[in-house]
Formats: structure tokens, sequence, C-alpha cells
């Protein structure tokens, strides 16, 4: 007999909304219509010319195929069963373009249900069955769907065209074991879905969302939510309840909320309800409405995301095509790569182990660039996935197999402020089999937004979009096409299994213009040359021989480069662009050769070694010209007799070296390697704040933050990085704090005593590695909590600052009060173990928050280099030492020519020299009243001097210790002082540093020069009345340095910035932050 199952909807609003809710779903039984159930007769649309007509975007019905049987010229519906002979025919016409799924989910679960096989066709013709064209075909996918039995097709659709379905049942021979137990008729369930998303399989008994994430225009109105149902064990009726909540999006404002019960019939797996959607017709920010699952009968509500719970997104529709946040899309729509793209380059195996971690830039997989154009203001985000629903017939890729599951390769991308690009790394894999195809997969992008706090800052203003790839004019400024999703193709192609085609084994290759062999790596100003490799495999092995060529010419500009990069300069002869004239006339530019290659040809021996891989080598030349990234192509051609080519092209990027000044250190923690740890991590750096960074004599990084993880390995809020940047396992602090880290020190010098590579750290926690610490904790080197130093309660409040005195004792500051719940006023200093130091009295402190500290120790160095080229008739160096004694040290190198150096102090020369070569001079000064001190390079010679250099250490003797404290407060002790004042060793304020006025904001950093003036950064705009933008220097005495001028000081590009950190270099020249 034949049955009707249509789907029902108890949506509210479904009599209105028939024609948008894509609930229509209609089974018209040609042949059969009208007709009373035949038992035990043959179905009705047993034969093609009576395929059952189905109509709608989707749907279910459920029917069987007793009795019936194959057609003469009926085609073999799927290759591993060629005994099938009982289908069942279906005529659908797409009602829109699109992807269009069917499936049998639920067949091998009913009373009589059977292994299904399926086809899908499309009829070039009219002349029957023989006019018929596969488009595609399944028997069952194993563990990609719920039961192993139950078959799934999927292909692109075009709206008003015709497509033939066929259902029939397993049968791959006549002695088949697993043919002969699995029955070939029966019952079967037939659904149709054409969504924007493949469709989610809920288990048995299971309802769900059929996904976490929705997103709809809000100009569209409304939103279609699919409920998925894996079927009532028993085959029965089953329901759940629906329900919307606010997200940021309100109710009756922004959306209209919804509830209601959705009721599953006996083999139905899908269903629909909509949620009206507001358009406001103004620019706004997308809003999120939330929904719900509950009150399920005859199954349950799946506990996982997606499950009892998902988001809508209502995607805002009146964001500018010119929007400064910009707009998202791929640098290409088609990205290669071959099947051992994700393979470690031979070439590159068993490097020597103290090469840097960067060795080996080959991508491990596909590298797919996204770039944020027409505007990059503001921090934003967009996700991005991969997918293969676009992509029919034996060219899709498979998720797992082919490439790495979508789960692996999906995400979210955050661009800072300005930031332009970001590189997402797709890993691919070989399956094994000889198909001489290229597989296929899409990748997403998809929920551009601002980021969370962006919303909060700014909200309306940062509003980033997506533009469709293929519909973007970059040459018509502002323009573009704003779209809900945007994505790129990436194709795989095979080069393992065919035995008789040669392949350049990868697609992408990439090289380091530094050889790291040698020592003069990265901006080195040497100029050398490195040879470096493309791989051609045979995978038959030779005897054969193929030869491949470099691009030249114009045909070596014109293919597409990779994301940052330019056309790489051949060498003169292939050289298709002249070298550029100065403009002045004096000459030309001349371009060196960025690249040199021969045409070779590779030839495969019979047997031995080169067989079955053969390597052509090209020469890259490491010049010290800041550039961009350089492509090459190469190309295989003229393949021998009986032989073919598969992956014919190969581009080689020469990854720049020599990076200008300021730009951020590419070799330091670098990204997609597979020497760092862990390997190829795609997310190098600390997964959130990281508020202090310190670094220890043997250049390992120690960072704190509020961070959970670096470079995907958990560190709670503190980690040290090795000199290269990758993670250093070996410092290991347990579980961590479990709060903010907020500053760091590191006990470095001699006085250091036991404690020497001890770690000092201050915030908001109350334990470190499961011991309780209240904000302040020491470490061992090795990151273990330090048990000798024992702070009892701690800090009650925050620490912001922590200072190591030369003698071992710890100067604290913060918003605390009390300390091992003694009174401390936000600032104290601790003894080597941790315990109160009460010989430190503040007094009543600060009546704010202290944020920073520096101490005027007693052991300090002044470093002064000098260097002279050659040119200079003289040269004058006067140091201000703060001191009017101390010693000087000078370390110098005057090559064979002898130079003259002399030395005064208080207008004396107290110290004169000539001489040549290298050597090392001790020189006294003082006392007397002067602070100066002046060094002269060959006084009064009056002709160009020679090539030498030198370094002083000045080391002042000075008398007494005194500590500089910033922050948020008017006095201290009871004395008028303004965010800055100066403390003697004892505690006491000392009031011959008087500042005035002082600055009209907070004050953060601190930076004491070894002359004893004082850098202080903040939110300020003036100093005692004199205009300083968020940065001033004040003198010994407090008053302003008006020497120092930093004219419009920091800024955020809207308004005054602030400065948070200050650090001096070895010379006194100051980083901010």
């Amino acid at each position: 007999m034949t049955s009707f199952v249509p789907m029902r909807s108890n949506n509210r609003r479904f009599a209105t909304r028939a024609a948008r809710l894509s609930l229509w779903p209609i089974l018209l039984l040609a042949a059969v219509a009208g007709m009373a159930p035949l038992a035990k007769a043959q179905v009705g649309n047993d034969h093609f010319t009576n395929a059952f007509i189905i109509l709608g975007p989707q749907g279910s019905a459920t029917n069987d195929n007793f009795l019936t049987s194959r057609e003469t010229n009926e085609p073999i519906h799927y290759v591993g069963s060629p005994l099938s002979t009982q289908s069942v025919w279906f005529r659908w016409t797409a009602p829109q373009d699109g992807i269009v799924t069917f499936d049998t989910v639920g067949t091998s679960g009913l009373i009589n249900g059977f292994d299904t096989v399926m086809a899908a066709y499309f009829q070039n013709g009219t002349n029957g069955l023989a006019t018929l064209v596969k488009i595609t075909s399944d028997d069952d996918s194993g563990s990609q769907y719920p039961a192993a039995n139950d078959s799934l097709i999927r292909f692109p659709a075009r709206g008003g065209s015709n497509y033939f379905i066929a259902v029939d049942g397993y049968r791959s021979g006549p002695f088949a074991t697993l043919g002969a137990l699995r029955p070939s008729s029966g019952r079967y369930i037939l659904n149709w879905t054409m969504l924007d998303t493949p469709p989610v399989f809920a288990p048995l008994g299971t309802f769900q969302f059929s996904a976490a994430n929705y997103f709809e225009f809000e100009n569209r109105l409304f939103a279609t939510i699919t409920v998925v149902f894996g079927g009532d064990p028993n085959g029965g009726e089953a329901s759940v309840d629906y329900f919307t909540f606010d997200g940021t999006a309100i109710d009756s404002i922004h959306y209209t909320g919804t509830s209601n019960t959705l009721v599953f019939l006996p083999g139905e797996r899908i269903k629909t309800f909509t949620v009206d959607i507001a358009d406001d017709f103004a620019l706004n920010n997308n809003r999120t409405v939330l929904l719900g699952l509950t009150n399920p009968t005859n199954g349950v509500v799946s506990p996982f995301l997606g499950g009892d719970l998902a988001t809508l997104t209502i995607v805002d529709d009146e964001a500018p095509l010119y929007s400064t946040a910009g707009a998202f899309s791929f640098s290409s729509t088609l990205y290669t790569a071959t099947e051992n793209e994700s393979i470690e380059a031979l070439q590159f195996a068993n490097p020597i182990a103290s090469i840097n971690t960067a060795f080996d830039p080959s991508a491990p997989g596909v590298l797919v660039t996204v770039t944020r154009q027409l505007g990059a203001v503001g921090r934003v985000m967009v996700d991005y996935f991969t997918t293969n629903i676009n992509v029919a017939g034996p060219l899709v890729a498979k998720p797992g197999v082919d490439y790495s599951p979508p789960f692996s390769t999906s995400g979210t991308l955050t661009f800072d402020d300005y930031q332009m690009s970001a590189t997402i790394l797709v890993p691919v894999y070989s399956d094994g089999l000889s198909n001489n195809a290229a597989k296929v997969f899409d990748i997403v992008l998809s929920n551009p937004r601002p980021a969370p706090e962006e919303a909060v800052n700014a909200p309306d203003v940062i509003v980033p979009y997506l533009t469709d790839s293929t519909f973007f004019f970059p040459g018509i400024p502002g323009f573009s096409t704003q779209v809900l999703e945007t994505r790129a193709r990436i194709q795989i192609l095979e080069v393992n299994e065919n035995f008789r085609r040669f392949s350049i084994e990868r697609a992408n290759y990439r090289f380091h213009e530094y050889n790291p062999n040698l020592v003069n790596g990265p901006n080195s100003t040497i100029s050398t040359t490195r040879t470096v490799r493309v791989d051609v495999v045979l995978p038959g092995g030779g005897p054969a021989s193929i030869p491949i060529r470099m691009v030249k010419g114009a045909r070596g500009y014109s293919y597409v480069l990779a994301a940052g990069s330019d056309y790489a300069d051949p060498d003169p002869t292939a050289r298709l662009f002249p070298d550029t004239p100065y403009t002045d006339g004096t000459g030309v530019i001349t371009n060196v050769p960025d690249v040199e290659f021969q045409d070779q040809t590779l030839a495969f021996p019979a047997n031995g070694a080169g067989t079955f891989r053969q390597s052509a080598t090209f020469i890259i030349t490491n010049d010290n010209t800041v550039e961009f990234n350089e492509d090459v192509r190469f190309e295989l051609f003229n393949p021998p007799q009986g032989f073919t080519v598969g992956n014919v092209q190969a581009t080689a990027t020469l990854i720049l070296d020599d990076q200008p000044a300021g730009a951020v250190d590419r070799e330091w923690n670098s990204e997609q390697v597979f020497r760092t740890q862990p390997p190829f991590n795609s997310t190098p750096g600390a997964n959130n704040t990281v508020a202090a960074v310190v670094t220890q004599p043997d250049n390992r990084t120690v960072l704190v933050g509020d961070f959970t993880a670096v470079n995907s390995v958990p560190r709670n809020r503190i980690a040290r990085m090795h000199p290269d940047g990758s993670l250093d396992m070996g410092f290991n602090p347990g579980t961590g704090a479990d709060g903010s880290v907020e500053t760091v020190v590191i006990y470095t010098n001699a006085a250091s005593g036991p404690h020497l590579g001890k770690i000092l750290i201050g915030g908001g926690f109350t334990s470190f590695d499961g011991t309780a610490r209240n904000r302040i904790a020491r470490l061992n080197a090795d990151g273990s909590l330090d048990t000798t130093f024992k702070p009892g309660n701690g800090a009650d409040l925050p620490v912001h600052s922590i200072v190591l005195q030369s003698d071992g004792k710890i100067l604290v500051a913060g918003e605390f009060a009390f300390f091992n719940d003694l009174p401390v006023h936000g600032i104290m200093r601790l003894n080597e173990d941790g315990t109160l130091d009460t010989t430190f009295n503040p007094g009543s402190g600060a009546d704010g928050t202290i944020w920073a500290m520096a101490v005027r120790d007693l052991s300090q160095t002044i470093f002064a280099p000098r260097t002279a080229v050659g040119t200079e008739l003289e040269d004058v160096n006067i140091i201000d030492t703060g001191a009017n004694a101390g010693t000087i040290v000078i370390n110098y190198d005057f090559l064979n020519i002898p130079d003259n150096i002399r030395v005064f102090y208080d207008g004396v020369r107290i110290f004169d020299l000539t001489t040549n070569g290298f050597g090392q001079l001790t020189i006294p000064y003082g006392p007397g009243i002067s602070t100066d001190v002046t060094i002269i390079m060959n006084q009064g010679i009056g002709i160009p001097g020679t090539v030498w250099t030198y370094t002083a250490l000045i080391n002042p003797v000075i008398t007494e210790r005194t500590i500089y404290v910033a922050g948020e407060f008017s006095a201290f002790n009871g004395e008028t002082r303004k965010g800055v004042a100066r403390l003697l060793d004892n505690g006491s304020l000392d009031l011959s540093f008087d500042t005035g006025i002082g600055p009209d904001g907070p004050v953060y950093a601190l930076g004491l020069q070894a002359n004893n003036r004082l850098l202080i950064g903040g939110a300020f705009n003036t100093f005692h009345t004199q205009p300083r933008a968020s940065m001033a220097r004040l003198l010994s005495s407090g008053s302003l340095d008006t020497d120092y001028h930093v004219g419009t000081g920091a800024d955020d590009g809207l308004s005054r910035g602030t400065v948070y950190a200050i650090t001096l270099q070895p010379d006194g020249k100051a980083l901010i932050g």
C-alpha cells in the first residue's frame, strides 16, 4: 500500500505564512491517486515513468518497495550494490536555488525496515531512463550518520528544475554474506530538506536544535528555526515545547517572542518554527535572541550545546557599505594544496638542535588568509568553519578523511584595531585512493561583529560586515556587496596514488630568505645565498624523466600571489622590468636577483635512490633590503609518452627576514611551525591579558596577567618563554594563581644570594597552586611555590607594584590596607622571608591608590655606549651621573689607528690616553661639586678621525636609598603631594622633593634614569600648570624638567592617550606603552 505522511506544524502563524514557512511538502501519488489501497500489490512508483511527485523545500514520507522490480535500461544506482532490483522512484521540482539533502534516516529503525541505497539524477532529454544522468549516490556512511544502513545524498539544485530520486535495497552479490543478512525490501522513510546549513541528526529518542547558532538579516522579518528528532524508539508520536527569551534583543521591540509545541508523527525527523523580527531601519549592532526546548514527550532534550539552548543572531542590515570597521573577505576564492601539504618537507627533517624553531616555515596544510578592507577601525571578530555541503558527487572531500574535522577547523578570528589580515590553517590528508581527482570543500566566514568591549565603549559605531569575495570591487572605493556568509573553495590534489603520473609534491612551499644553518640569520646585513629545493614525485618509480622550469617573463608577473607577497625578481636575463633610476639622475637602483634557477630535467632511475622522488634546486639571495615576501612559481612540462602530470605547478614563497624597525618579530613564537610547544600552534601567545613581562639574564621571559593558557597549553596567569618565544615546559606553576597577577620581579643580581633566579609576583589572587597566598607570593626558578617565603595572611586587597631592593628587601604597593592583619596603608616593605619590615614606617601613607614605584638604590650603573664611523673631527659625550663621585669603567676598541681619549670632571682633565687596539680603563672621579662627567675623543685634532667604539659603565656613589611612589593620591602622610612623592629609606616623606601643584590626573608609570631624573606617565594634561601630555620628566628636586618635552604626547587617534608603562633601556632611553 502507499501512504502519505505530511509534516505538521503547530506554529500559530502557519495559516498566514504557509508560503514562507517552508512547511508544505506535498506527495502526489501519480498513477494511484484516488485508488483504494491494494494489499500485497506492486507499489505505484515502481517504474520511472510513474515516479511519485514530491514538492516543497522539505518534507518526509513513508512507503515500501515490496514486489518492485528492475526496469530495462535502469541504471545501477550504487556501484557497490550492482544486484539491487527493487527500486522506487520520486520526481522533485526544486522550489529555489540551493543545496538539497535527501536521506532515508530512520528506515533501519522501522519494523520491516531495510538497508537502503539512493541516487539522484537529472534528465538530459525526454527518452526515459536512457537519458538519465547521475548526480550523486550513496549506500551508507558509517558513523557519520545515526544508523549505518541509512543513506544520505546531497547536491546543488536549480530552482524550477526536475530531479529524480531512486530508493533501492542494498544487494552487493548473490553470495555476499553481509548482503544476505540485510533485507533489500521493506518499509522506508524518505526525508528531504533544502536548508542553508547541513542537516543535523539527533540520537534516537532525542530532541535538539539543528545548530547552536542561527543568523538572519533583520529585513527578512522572520527567521526559521529547525528542530530535529532522533525518532521514538517505540515508533510513536512525540513532542517538545519551544520558547524564546531575550538575549541582547528585547521582546516586542527587536523581535516577537513565541512559544508552542512541535509534534513529530511516527517517522518525522524535522520540524521548524519561526521568530518574527522587527526591522528598525537604523544602524545598530547585531542582537541576539535565545532559544530553548523543554517538556519533551516520548523523548529527551539533548544536554549539549545546540540541544536545549541555541542563539538566533539578528544581523543588522543597515550597516553602511563603507564601514570604518571594514569588510571581511577571503584573499582568494580558491586555495590549492596537495594531499601531502600537511607533511613536513623532507629537506627540513632532522635539523640541527640549535636552529631557530621556525626552521621549516612551510605550512602543514592550507593557509587561508582573511582580509579586512575598506576600513580597519576597532577590535572586531568573525567566525569561520569548514563544510562540504555545497560539493556534490565524487569530488566532495570528507571531513576527517581528506581534511581536518569541522570542529577542529572552526573558531573565531579577532582583529585588533587597524589589523588588516589573519590566517587560518586547514590541515589536509591523503585518502589513499587513486581516482585522479581533486577533492574539494569550502571554508566559510560568518557572524562579523565588534569585540565585546567595543559594543560597550562604542555601541553602534564599530560595525564590521562580510563581503562576497566574488563580488568585491576594490577599484571602487567604499563599494562591496554585503552578504550573510562568504566562502572560498579549497581543492586537494592527489599526488601519491597514480603510478605513472608526475607531480610536484606540494602546491605551496615557504622558505626563509636567510640560511638557518648560518649565524647571520634574520636581519643580517651580510648578503649571502642559500640553496633550496622543490620535490617532484613519481609513485611508480622510474625509469623516466621530466623537465621543470621557473615561470618567467610576462607570465612570471601574472599568476595569483600568496597573501602578502610580491613577485620575486629572477636573474637579470629573465627579468621583465629594468632597474629603476634614482630621481636625481645619479644612476639606477640595482635590484639584486631574489632567485636564480635554470631549467632542469629530473631523471628518475629504475631502482635505487631517487627512483620515486627527485628534487629541483634553486638559489635564494639573502639581501639586506626591507621588502615584502616574494613568490616564484615552478611548473612541470612535456611529460614523456605514457606518463601524465598531476600537480603541475607549485609556488615558493621567500619569507622576508629584514623587518623594518619596530615591526613585530615574526621569528619569536612563530605560528604554524612544528618545533614549537605545542607543534603547529595556530594561536601563539596568551589567551587573555598580559599585565607585565620581565626578562631573565638568560633571555627567557616571564609573563603574568589574567590568562589561563599560553600557546594553547594551560598556564594560569604566569608562564615562561624560551628566547625563541616557545613555551618553556620546564617552568611548571601547577594550577598557578587563582586570580590576576599584575606585577612580577626576578632576583637577578649577585646580592640575591640563595634567591637568585626566584620570582616575586603580586596581584589579586588568593592562592597559588592550591596553597593560600593572598596577593603576593615567591616562586622558585622552576615555577613551583617557594614555601620559605611566608607572608602569613598576606594583603587584604590587590598588589599593583613590587620593587626589589639591592639588600634583598621587598617594597610592595597597591590598594591594600592590611598585611598579615597589620595596618600598612597601601605601601610596605617586607623582609627576605616575607615578614613585614617594621623599620619601614610611611605613617598614614597615601590617601589614594599607589600604582607604581621606583628606587634609587645604593648600587646603580649608568650605561653610555659611543661609536664613530670615521667622519667626526672630535666627539664630546657629557654624562650626568646624578652623583658627585664614582668610578668610570671604559671598555674600548680603537682598531689599528691610534685614537685619543680624555675624561673631564669639574672642569679638570682627570684622564688622557692615546692608544690603539682594545682594552679596559678604570677611572675614579670626585668627590666634587658637579655631577657631570665628560668624555672627549680626539679633542682638537681638527681632521676626520678614525673608526672607534667604547662603552662607559659609570657606578656613582649613592649615600642614601630613596623611593619614588606614584598613583591617584593628593597627599602622603598628611602632606600635600599630588600623584607623585619621594620617600626616605625608612618610609618617611622626603620633604626636599616638592612637585608643587603636580599633575592634573593620575600617574600610572615611573622610570628612574641613572642621573636621578624621574620620568612619569599617566592620564594627565599638565604638570604644575605646564602643558605635559601624559608624560613628563622631573628633576631630583621634584620640579619639572623644562628641557624634556614630548610635544603633543600620547594619543589614541581620537583623544588624549594614557601612558601605563615606562621601561628604560640601559642608555636611559624610554619605551612607553
